[in-house]
């Protein structure tokens, strides 16, 4: 009897962990949409680009009278996905839109002018409208990562300690990163310049569980940190001659997780790593953020004391 009840409890649960995602994106023309990184073997769609997935079933509010296209996923916890227009000789697409777990709804249009090959700007416009259609919860953070031509920009690693409520604290070895990236000269002036691009990526529960926070965002007023381009944070390491550059992250709350966000930043010779060092057990291995990791860690790690780069 014990064991048919514990069938039972994991049966409800696996059924009540994965449900029916759906995306309602308001457009003229149904898009096209291409997913990936579902749980329930969805990768597709299958073809070649720019997709055949393209359904023409609709829904209506019954509040305000909007209708939208519906493309309904069953049987997940999370789906990642893009939409493209469908045209091979001027294909458009949208950003990623990552690891949505619960209904989301989009307005979506097509800029039909003419852009820079390779650029996205002006190919589309598309709104996240759905706290007009859905009560949405308030993210709960689980953890932030820095990314950056440090550790390679889809890293995504949990560096930051957590020093209260919604208050991270990450510190960055300033000799460890000119180690690995490289100084270039400035194509005007000769000017070495060794310059640390990045930005902050925080993972959390809610309507919208994952995004990039970026400077036209959050931005201290420090003037040895700068905006790359409109995306990106970046540091001219040569400038630095302190040995570490700490960030402090507050979030204030609230339904975006890319919103709200308060940054501090300082320079200064001391972080609370060199404690977790000189404590660390022979063998052990710990990252920049005093966090133990395996063998298999590539990245500079911190062992007996001594930082060196694994490759």
């Amino acid at each position: 009897m014990k064991k048919l009840f514990t069938l039972l409890f994991m049966c409800v649960f696996a059924v009540a962990a994965k449900a029916d995602i759906t995306v309602y994106v308001q457009c003229e023309t149904a898009p096209f949409i291409w997913w990936w990184g579902g749980d329930n073997g969805f990768a597709g769609p299958e073809g070649d680009w720019p997709g055949t997935y393209q359904l023409t079933e609709t829904w209506t509010s019954p509040t305000t009278g909007d209708t939208f296209w519906k493309y309904t996923f069953s049987g997940v916890s999370t789906i990642s996905f893009l939409f493209n227009n469908g045209d091979t000789a001027d294909t458009k697409q949208t950003t990623n839109v990552p690891d949505i777990t619960s209904d989301r709804y989009f307005e979506l249009s097509w800029n039909a002018d003419p852009i820079a090959e390779g650029d996205d700007a002006g190919k589309y416009e598309m709104i996240d409208v759905t706290e007009d259609y859905a009560e949405i919860p308030d993210v709960e953070i689980k953890s932030i990562g820095i990314s950056g031509n440090h550790n390679g920009w889809e890293a995504s690693e949990n560096v930051f300690k957590t020093i209260g409520e919604n208050k991270y604290q990450y510190s960055a070895d300033v000799a460890a990163l000119k180690a690995v990236i490289p100084a270039a000269a400035e194509t005007e002036g000769g000017a070495e310049t060794q310059v640390w691009e990045f930005k902050f990526r925080p993972n959390a529960t809610g309507w919208l569980g994952y995004g990039d926070i970026y400077p036209g965002e959050t931005a201290p007023a420090v003037d040895w940190l700068e905006m790359v381009g409109d995306k990106n944070f970046g540091i001219d390491l040569i400038d630095i001659t302190e040995s570490y550059i700490t960030f402090t992250l507050t979030f204030a709350g609230g339904k975006v997780l890319t919103k709200g966000w308060t940054l501090e930043a300082e320079k200064s010779n001391t972080n609370g790593i060199t404690n977790v060092a000189s404590e660390a057990k022979a063998g052990v291995k710990y990252n920049l953020a005093g966090q133990r990791v395996s063998n298999n860690y590539r990245g500079i790690v911190i062992e007996n004391g001594r930082k060196m780069m694994v490759k």
